[in-house]
């Protein structure tokens, strides 16, 4: 995916579908057909399904519409839920502000050093 849009979405895709040989490539085939390449697929056998987790960091909301239609026409899939969460820029502010505040403590302990070796 591109970079971050003002209208885009990040989601996860939770699935479990029938453990047979072309579940995934099935579940998979929806993003193809876009040109879009899931940040993160998870996949586990659970005895005869499988439970599969597809995210994407930033979508367009419309593209997950359909896609997410696609995935729920798959043939063998049980079920889908669709969980949409913030945007994966919110996180990165947040650890710039954690890194800020980490790099001041590290600036005052080394300023006390330095004051207690003098």
């Amino acid at each position: 995916m591109s970079c971050p849009q003002s209208d885009s979405v990040s989601v996860r895709f939770l699935l479990t579908a029938e453990a047979e040989p072309g579940s995934l490539s099935r579940l998979l085939a929806p993003f193809a057909r876009r040109s879009v390449v899931p940040d993160s697929i998870k996949a586990e056998r659970r005895g005869d399904q499988l439970v599969v987790e597809i995210g994407l960091a930033a979508a367009p909301a419309a593209l997950l519409h359909a896609i997410e239609g696609n995935l729920r026409q798959t043939v063998g899939v049980a079920r889908l839920d669709r969980k949409e969460q913030t945007p994966l820029r919110a996180p990165a502010q947040e650890d710039r502000a954690f890194l800020a505040r980490m790099r001041r403590a590290e600036e005052h302990a080394a300023g006390r050093a330095y004051e207690a070796l003098k």
